[in-house]
């Protein structure tokens, strides 16, 4: 079993980029793999699911984590993810109940009272 895995939700470049985003690029979350690092060196298994390039969307994402059955889990989201954040955080929470789920990121950070 694997301890934690450590999740963006679901994207596309036009939801990051904008009017930009035939300019923007698929990039590895390194925010959570910085992490996962982190907690690999403590000890901990990890795995890191890219939301982002997941072609399946919510479900295939949502599939991958209840697949692996963590005992915990982080999701990740800025605030142009929030919502579809939320939406997994409460998808995760039908197909995982007893698993702890942990929502971060600069959303959070920035405006966590909000967030709450």
């Amino acid at each position: 079993m694997i301890d934690i895995v450590l999740a963006t939700a679901p994207s596309s470049k036009k939801k990051e980029f904008g009017l930009l985003s035939s300019a923007g690029e698929d990039r590895p979350p390194l925010n959570l793999l910085n992490i996962g690092a982190v907690l690999l060196e403590k000890g901990y298994s990890v795995s890191v699911i890219d939301g982002v390039i997941k072609n399946g969307g919510m479900r295939e994402v949502v599939e991958a984590i209840a697949s692996i059955n963590p005992r915990f889990i982080g999701l990740t989201a800025m605030t142009a993810h929030i919502y579809e954040c939320a939406h997994m955080a409460d998808e995760l929470r039908k197909k995982l109940p007893d698993v702890s789920i942990i929502i971060g990121g600069i959303h959070v950070s920035t405006l966590p009272i909000e967030t709450m």
